[in-house]
């Protein structure tokens, strides 16, 4: 039952997260989402998870660097700005025990596309997106 799973039985495990430490340049974040795939990641600072950035970030920064196009904007001052200026330092995170349910509630509540997994020292373990709790119904069925 897919109630019974819990955050660890989910999650996209840490090694296999895109993160970013709190130090890389915009320009850093676009080239690592890019490649990647994904729409957004932890940010990371001395092993704790301190925020989260996203396409959704990024996109605003565009929309208010004064430039028309996007060639513009990737040859401007913006892209050199850190990863720390741009995130959201609202971080949805939970802990490895939580169930499914609980997890779900949470995104929906807070509007979010993924939690961050964390240790209790706020270590990041891994993080959970909208398609693992899908995933994780579908795989009940």
């Amino acid at each position: 039952m897919i109630l019974l799973k819990t955050a660890k039985d989910i999650m996209v495990k840490g090694v296999n997260v895109v993160a970013f430490s709190s130090d890389d340049s915009i320009r850093e974040v676009i080239a690592k989402l890019a490649q990647t795939g994904f729409s957004g990641g932890p940010v990371v600072k001395g092993g704790k998870v301190v925020g989260v950035i996203s396409e959704s970030d990024i996109i605003t920064l565009a929309d208010n660097s004064g430039k028309d196009d996007l060639e513009g904007f990737v040859g401007s001052a913006a892209v050199r700005k850190k990863a720390s200026d741009v995130m959201s330092k609202k971080v949805v995170t939970v802990g490895p025990d939580a169930d499914v349910g609980e997890i779900a509630d949470k995104m929906s509540g807070k509007k979010v596309n993924r939690v961050i997994v964390v240790d209790s020292k706020g270590a990041l373990l891994g993080l959970i997106a909208r398609d693992d709790i899908v995933e994780a119904a579908v795989s009940e069925l």
